[in-house]
């Protein structure tokens, strides 16, 4: 998850994602399809869809801040339209290069 908590520590003293913008999620791409269809339960877009895998952001459906709050309320529009703007381009997939429990990382 990313948001407020993240951006702005002292905006929120949630620690359980309040003030929260999108999480990247990854899926079956079809359990997604079987199970939701074009049909999704919340805002998401799809990032990429590899080796049977499809790689999404979902977005808060909901106020998830303090709209009396001026500056947080600009701060989180800012970092939404921020999020619906990331693309497949935005994403790089990453594969272990060492046996498990090895800290090397390779883009693939």
């Amino acid at each position: 998850m990313f948001g407020l908590k993240n951006a702005w520590p002292e905006a929120t003293s949630d620690p359980y994602g309040a003030g929260t913008v999108m999480m990247l999620a990854v899926e079956a791409t079809d359990y997604l399809q079987s199970t939701f269809g074009e049909d999704w339960p919340v805002p998401s877009k799809t990032l990429a869809e590899r080796d049977g895998l499809t790689y999404y952001l979902t977005f808060a459906s909901d106020v998830q801040y303090d709209t009396q709050d001026r500056d947080i309320a600009a701060a989180y529009q800012e970092m939404d339209q921020a999020a619906w703007a990331l693309d497949g381009g935005s994403l790089t997939i990453m594969r272990r290069t060492k046996p498990s429990g090895g800290r090397a990382w390779k883009p693939i």
